[in-house]
């Protein structure tokens, strides 16, 4: 979808057989001026496309007023896509369209009523739009915002779960014990995992330590995790390992060995 600027080009000097042309550019004038006129890049398609080997990327940008920024992902149906934004204007949000909706209409996700995490397993397959965008309050006082914006696309979740959760993968790098605990301060369980790498990035499929018939999957990605589900995930570097936090009874040592290799 790229819009042109209203401005309709050189008009000073045209000939008497071009006086359509002339009304037709007045008219244009006169929509700019009753609506939001959106231009340039702002308002173009961005296809994201994931580099060979990698089931992700980050994009940044800047929205100004009642521009909107616009972002194609190709995905299909049991994939699971996780989209986060990080913006630094609290008015800023994302909604996502299933294929073949855009703005206007229904939407699969609506941020600024599920917040600025989108993480699901899709239900079809196609290209999905992805809008970045200021409430209207924001948008009338011509507010900025900039914002970096994570996508993945990964494997589909099993449909048949075990005990609520995703299963075991049978394809796998490594498998092993990764320290775990419920209280935040004593790592002295042992939750089993298995990890695939996808240099610079991993999947890790484990258990809840607060309830170990529970699978949790930890998404490893540009120094940053993320989970399967819309649980808060918070995490730091201790030592040699970084730390998980998801909610408040789950905690989890990640060794950097377990997402890189030997």
């Amino acid at each position: 979808m790229l819009h042109e600027s209203c401005w309709p080009g050189r008009l000073l000097g045209e000939s008497r057989p071009h006086r359509r042309l002339f009304a037709s550019a007045v008219l244009g004038l006169l929509a700019c001026a009753l609506m939001p006129c959106v231009q340039g890049e702002d308002a173009a398609d961005k296809v994201i496309q994931f580099e060979p080997g990698h089931s992700g990327a980050t994009v940044e940008g800047t929205i100004t007023g009642r521009d909107y920024n616009l972002y194609k992902v190709q995905a299909n149906a049991g994939q699971r896509m996780t989209v986060e934004m990080q913006t630094d204007n609290a008015a800023s949000y994302f909604n996502i369209f299933p294929p073949g909706k855009g703005p206007g209409e229904a939407a699969l996700f609506i941020g600024s009523t599920k917040g600025n995490r989108f993480s699901a397993v899709l239900p079809g397959s196609g290209v999905y739009t992805i809008q970045i965008y200021l409430m209207r309050s924001a948008a009338r006082r011509d507010e900025t915002a900039n914002f970096s914006l994570d996508v993945s696309v990964t494997g589909a979740t099993p449909a048949s779960p075990v005990a609520g959760g995703a299963e075991w993968p049978i394809d796998y790098d490594a498998s092993g014990k990764l320290a775990c605990a419920v209280d935040g301060t004593t790592f002295r369980l042992a939750c089993p995992f298995r990890v695939k790498r996808h240099h610079p990035e991993a999947t890790i499929w484990t258990i809840s330590p607060a309830d170990p018939a529970t699978l949790r999957i930890l998404y490893f990605r540009t120094d940053r995790f993320s989970s399967d589900d819309a649980a808060r995930v918070q995490w730091k570097r201790q030592g040699d390992s970084w730390r998980v936090d998801i909610g408040d009874r789950e905690y989890y040592l990640v060794p950097d060995s377990i997402l890189q290799g030997d």
